[in-house]
C-alpha cells in the first residue's frame, strides 16, 4: 500500500516525497479515522485527500466555499488524468442532474460541492445514492462561530456526514485558533480525529507594520514598497471608495494596477482576475471579496490599506503571498481611524434590536406579502442612526431566520407586461413592419395567454431564447411597445424581493438579541487583538503565531519590522528626566478625561488636534490640550500602548474601549512610583521608513561616516545603559551622514536633532564628523530635497578644490566615471561635485552624461511631485533612474535659475 501510494505521488502528482504532515494525514484516512489539519497556505492540504481518493473505493466528496476555484483544481486533476468534477449554482438543473448521475455510474474519483447545494433536498438525496467514501471540508473554520468567516450553511455538514453513514472525514483550514479547532471537531460531529497542526508560520514572509496619518502617507508607503521593481501583489482597502482611488493613484504613476469590489460588473470582475492571473496585470486593489480561490504563487506583496477586522482574516489574506517559497513582503498601514470603518462593519453585521424591530415594521407597512425594495430604499425610509445598506441585509437574513420573511435569489425575478390595447388589433397593426415586436405580441397571446390590461409575468431569458433573439433585441423591442403606449413593460426587478410570511407585534419576533449582541462584542474583541498587533513593540511573526496557539521560543525573527528596525525589544528600564516628563504629561491627560474616551482621542487633545469634536466636547479646553504638540498622534499612541503594557493605565470595555489611569498610574503620575517600562523611539525621530526583506539600500549618505557614527552611539548607549535608539535612531545617523553639518546650529537643523540631544550629544558627534572630514577632504554634503527659490537664493559656501579639479577634467571632455576613476573617488562624489557647480551656475553639459529624453522624464516627474522629498520622487520614476541623475536635473534646473535671475 506505500510503495502504491508513492507510486501515485510521483505518477499522478508529479512529486518526489511527501510535504510535512501529508503522509500521516493520508494514513489516518486510509484508516478510516477523521482528521482535523491546520496546514499553512501553499502547504499541500489538497494532496491530503486527493491522494487517498485514488486508493478508495467510490467517490470523494470535497466542500469548498470557492466556487471561482472549483473549476481550477477540477482542471489540473483532469490534467493528471484524475476524473474528477464539480456541482454548484454555475451549472443548469439538468446539468447537475446529468453530472449526480455520471458520479452514481462511478465516473468521477472526486467531486466538488458548494455547501448551499445541501439546501436542496433532491440533491442531498443523489448524493446519498452514491458511494461516498471519503469526505473532505475545506476552509473548515467557516463551520465555527468563533472563526472569522462563520457561513451558517457549513452547520449543514454533520447532518450530511449522518446522512452518508460517517465516511472518514477531512476537515482543512489554514487558519485556526485553539477555540476554532474544538468547535470544528464539535460542529461537523467528528469522532476522535488526528488533530494535526504543522505550524503556521511562514518564514518567507516579511511582516511589517508602518503607523501612518493620512492617504498621502499610505501613497507614500505604497510608492516606496514598489521601487526599484514593481512587482506581482495585492493591495486590500477596506471600501469601494478607496479601492477606485487607490488603483487610479496608481495608475497616474504609471503602474498597471486594476480594481476588484462587489460593485464592480461580473465581467469586469472577471477580466481583473483573468489579467491578474495571466501576468498581465501585476497589481490589483481590492477589497477582500478578492483572494478566495487565487492560487497564484508569485505573489511578491500584499499590503493592507486599511487595518483588517481580526487576525485570522488579515493572516488568511497575507498567506496569500510568497506561496513559491520566495521572500515576499506583508504591509499593514495603521491609522487608528481606520478601526472606525471596521466598527462600521461590525455595527452592520450585528444590527442593533431597534434597527431590526424597525425594518420589520416599515416591511408590515407595505400592505402586500410580495415586497420589492432595495436596501438603500430600506434604509432610507429608517430613522435610526445604524440603518446602513449593509445593517438592512443583516436585519433581513435575521428575520428570515426567525421565519418572520422569505427572501428571494438575486436575479430570480420575472419581467412584467400589460397590453394597454387589444392585442389582435395591435397585432394587425404591427403586420407591415417591426417583425420582433409581432413576434413579441404574437408570444404573449399564444403562450401567455395576453388580454387588454392583463398582467403577464415572464422569464426575459427564456423569451429570447424561443424567439431566437438576444437579450438586448428583446430589451429594444419591448421598450419601443412601452414607448408608442401599445403595451407597458416592467423591467425585472433588480435586487431580491421578499415574502412576509407572519405579521405579529414586533414584541413577539423570535430572535435572540442576546446572542447577535454577544457576537458583535466578539467581533470587536478580535479587533482589538489586531490593533494590538499593530501597535505591538515585540516581534510582528511571533505575536501572530501565539495568537494561532503555538509556542515561540525566538524573540527575534531578524525578518519583520519590530526585529529589523529594533534589533532585540529592550527591557523595562528607569526613564530618563525627560522621559519621565513625557510620561507625566500623558497620563496627567488620561486623568483630566476622566477615563471617558479611548486612546485616538487622548493623542489628539495631547498633540492639540484641530477636528471639530475636540471643540464640541470641549476637550481643547484641557490644561493638557497640545503639550506634547511636536509629537504625531502615532508617536503618542505608541507611547499609550508602552503605558499600557506596564499596567500604568488599563483599557475597559470591549464595544468602545476606554483608556483609565491605575493606581499604579496615578502613583507614577504624581511621582510616589518610579517609573519603569520599555519607551518606544518618538525622540523626534519621524524619517520616512518603510523596510523590505534585507537588500541594500540606495538611499544616499557617505557610510564610512554613518559607521563611526553607530561606533559612537553604541559606545553611549552601553555608558547609559540606554537602548541605542533612544540616543539618536539610525535614520537621523543617517541624515547627519548626508548633511555633514560642522556646528551646533547646523546640527541642530538635521530632523531628530534637538536641542536636549545636542546639549547631550552633539560635542562627541561633531568630533566624529570632524575626523571623517579630515581624512576625506573632498566629501560634500548630499542633497535629498527638491531645490526650491527660497533655498537657491540663500548663500553657499565657496566651491573647494576638489570640485574644481572635478570641473577641470570635465571641460577636457572626461565622463563621470572617468574622472572618479582618474581621481580615485566614487562616482557618487564626482555626481555631487557636478550639482554644486551647477548650482554656482557652471556651464555643465549633461546631454553628455544622460540623454534628452531622460532629463525630460525626470524634469516631468519632479513638477508633478511638487516639492516632495528627493526619496518620494525616486518613486515616481523607473528603477534604472539613480539618485545621482536626479540630483543632476536640479542642478540644472538651479543653473537655469542662476541664467534667468543673471538675465533680469
Amino acid at each position: 500500500m506505500k510503495d502504491e501510494r508513492f507510486q501515485i505521488l510521483r505518477d499522478k502528482f508529479h512529486f518526489a516525497d511527501f510535504r510535512e504532515g501529508q503522509e500521516q494525514i493520508i494514513e489516518a484516512l486510509l484508516s478510516r479515522r477523521d482528521v482535523v489539519a491546520v496546514m499553512p497556505t501553499g502547504s499541500g492540504k489538497s494532496l491530503c485527500y486527493q491522494l487517498p481518493a485514488l486508493l478508495l473505493e467510490g467517490v470523494t466528496l470535497v466542500v469548498s466555499p470557492l466556487i471561482a476555484l472549483m473549476k481550477d483544481q477540477v482542471d489540473t486533476l483532469t490534467q493528471n488524468r484524475i476524473p474528477a468534477t464539480f456541482i454548484n449554482s454555475t451549472l443548469s438543473p439538468s446539468e447537475q442532474q446529468q453530472r449526480l448521475w455520471q458520479v452514481r455510474e462511478g465516473g468521477f474519483k472526486l467531486v466538488y460541492v458548494a455547501p448551499e447545494r445541501f439546501r436542496n433536498s433532491s440533491f442531498m438525496e443523489g448524493i446519498q445514492a452514491c458511494c461516498v467514501s471519503l469526505l473532505a471540508v475545506d476552509e473548515a473554520h467557516c463551520v465555527s462561530e468563533w472563526g472569522h468567516d462563520f457561513r451558517p450553511d457549513y452547520l449543514r455538514l454533520k447532518a450530511v456526514i449522518t446522512k452518508l453513514n460517517h465516511p472518514p472525514t477531512a476537515a482543512l483550514t489554514a487558519t485556526a485558533t485553539p477555540e476554532v479547532r474544538r468547535d470544528i471537531i464539535e460542529q461537523l460531529g467528528l469522532n476522535e480525529p488526528l488533530t494535526l497542526v504543522t505550524g503556521f508560520d511562514r518564514p518567507g514572509l516579511h511582516f511589517q507594520v508602518r503607523q501612518v496619518e493620512n492617504d498621502k502617507e499610505k501613497m507614500q508607503a505604497i510608492f516606496f514598497l514598489l521601487r526599484p521593481e514593481p512587482q506581482c501583489g495585492i493591495i486590500y482597502a477596506a471600501t469601494r471608495k478607496q479601492v477606485d482611488e487607490v488603483a487610479s493613484g496608481l495608475r497616474t504613476y504609471g503602474y498597471k494596477a486594476g480594481s476588484y469590489h462587489a460593485g464592480m460588473e461580473m465581467a469586469e470582475r472577471k477580466s481583473t482576475q483573468d489579467q491578474f492571473m495571466h501576468g498581465t496585470l501585476p497589481i490589483v486593489v481590492a477589497t477582500n471579496a478578492f483572494g478566495m480561490g487565487i492560487d497564484k504563487s508569485d505573489l511578491r506583496f500584499i499590503v493592507h490599506y486599511d487595518i483588517p477586522g481580526s487576525l485570522e482574516a488579515y493572516y488568511q489574506e497575507v498567506g496569500r503571498a510568497g506561496r513559491d517559497g520566495k521572500p515576499s513582503t506583508c504591509l499593514l498601514l495603521f491609522n487608528y481611524a481606520d478601526t472606525f470603518t471596521q466598527e462600521f462593519f461590525i455595527d452592520g453585521n450585528y444590527p442593533p434590536r431597534a434597527v431590526i424591530e424597525e425594518v420589520y415594521q416599515q416591511l408590515c407597512a407595505v400592505g402586500t406579502d410580495e415586497i420589492e425594495i432595495t436596501l438603500k430604499a430600506l434604509a432610507e425610509q429608517l430613522s435610526h442612526a445604524k440603518a446602513s445598506e449593509m445593517a438592512m441585509s443583516s436585519a433581513l437574513k435575521i428575520l428570515e431566520k426567525a421565519g418572520m420573511i422569505e427572501r428571494g435569489r438575486e436575479g430570480e425575478h420575472q419581467a412584467k407586461v400589460i397590453p394597454r390595447v387589444d392585442p389582435k388589433s395591435l397585432l394587425q397593426r404591427l403586420e407591415h413592419g417591426a417583425p420582433i415586436q409581432k413576434d413579441i405580441v404574437s408570444y404573449c397571446m399564444d403562450v401567455l395567454g395576453a388580454s387588454k390590461d392583463k398582467t403577464l409575468a415572464f422569464d426575459l431569458q427564456s423569451m429570447a431564447e424561443d424567439l431566437n433573439l438576444s437579450l438586448d433585441q428583446l430589451r429594444r423591442a419591448l421598450a419601443a411597445l412601452h414607448n408608442s403606449g401599445s403595451l407597458e413593460y416592467r423591467a425585472p426587478f433588480r435586487g431580491r424581493g421578499l415574502r412576509i410570511l407572519q405579521r405579529v407585534p414586533v414584541s413577539r419576533l423570535n430572535i435572540n438579541y442576546a446572542e447577535i449582541e454577544r457576537r458583535a462584542q466578539f467581533e470587536r474583541q478580535k479587533l482589538r487583538r489586531m490593533v494590538e498587533y499593530a501597535y505591538t513593540q515585540q516581534c510582528l511573526r511571533r505575536f501572530i503565531l501565539e495568537y494561532f496557539g503555538e509556542s515561540v521560543t525566538q524573540s527575534n525573527c531578524r525578518n519583520c519590522s519590530s526585529c529589523m528596525e529594533k534589533g532585540e525589544r529592550p527591557p523595562a528600564r528607569p526613564l530618563t528626566e525627560e522621559e519621565v516628563l513625557i510620561v507625566k504629561k500623558v497620563l496627567s491627560c488620561v486623568a483630566r478625561m476622566k477615563g471617558q474616551y479611548g486612546k485616538m482621542r487622548v493623542a489628539q487633545v495631547l498633540t492639540g488636534s484641530k477636528v471639530k469634536a475636540l471643540e464640541v466636547l470641549r476637550l481643547n479646553r484641557l490644561s493638557t490640550y497640545g503639550i506634547l504638540a511636536e509629537f504625531t498622534q502615532p508617536q503618542v499612541l505608541s507611547i499609550l500602548e508602552s503605558l499600557v503594557e506596564s499596567k500604568l493605565l488599563q483599557i475597559e470595555g470591549t464595544d468602545y474601549p476606554l483608556v483609565k489611569l491605575t493606581r499604579e498610574g496615578r502613583g507614577a503620575m504624581l511621582g510616589k512610583t518610579p517609573i519603569s517600562l520599555v519607551f518606544p523611539p518618538v525622540s523626534g525621530e519621524n524619517e520616512f521608513v518603510v523596510t523590505r526583506p534585507p537588500e541594500n539600500s540606495d538611499s544616499p549618505y557617505h557610510e564610512e561616516l554613518f559607521e563611526a557614527l553607530r561606533e559612537m552611539r553604541r559606545k553611549m548607549a552601553s555608558a547609559a545603559n540606554l537602548p541605542p535608539y533612544i540616543i539618536f535612531h539610525d535614520e537621523t545617523l543617517k541624515a547627519i551622514s548626508r548633511c555633514l553639518p560642522r556646528s551646533p546650529s547646523e546640527l541642530l537643523s538635521v530632523r531628530g536633532c534637538g536641542e536636549r540631544k545636542i546639549e547631550m550629544y552633539g560635542e562627541q558627534t561633531l568630533a566624529v564628523i570632524e575626523t571623517f572630514l579630515k581624512h576625506h577632504p573632498e566629501a560634500t554634503p548630499v542633497s535629498t530635497t527638491p531645490v526650491s527659490d527660497s533655498q537657491s537664493s540663500t548663500p553657499r559656501e565657496p566651491l573647494g578644490n576638489s570640485c574644481e579639479v572635478t570641473w577641470t577634467l570635465w571641460q577636457q571632455g572626461k565622463t563621470v566615471a572617468e574622472i572618479g576613476k582618474e581621481r580615485g573617488l566614487a562616482a557618487s562624489t564626482i555626481f555631487g561635485h557636478l550639482e554644486r557647480l551647477m548650482k554656482e551656475g557652471r556651464a555643465i553639459n549633461l546631454s553628455r552624461q544622460l540623454s534628452q529624453e531622460r532629463i525630460a522624464l525626470i524634469e516631468e516627474v519632479l513638477a508633478r511631485s511638487g516639492g516632495e522629498r528627493l526619496t518620494f520622487v525616486k518613486t515616481l520614476l523607473p528603477p534604472d533612474v539613480s539618485y545621482e541623475e536626479i540630483r543632476l536635473v536640479l542642478g540644472l534646473h538651479a543653473q537655469k535659475k542662476q541664467v534667468q535671475k543673471g538675465n533680469a
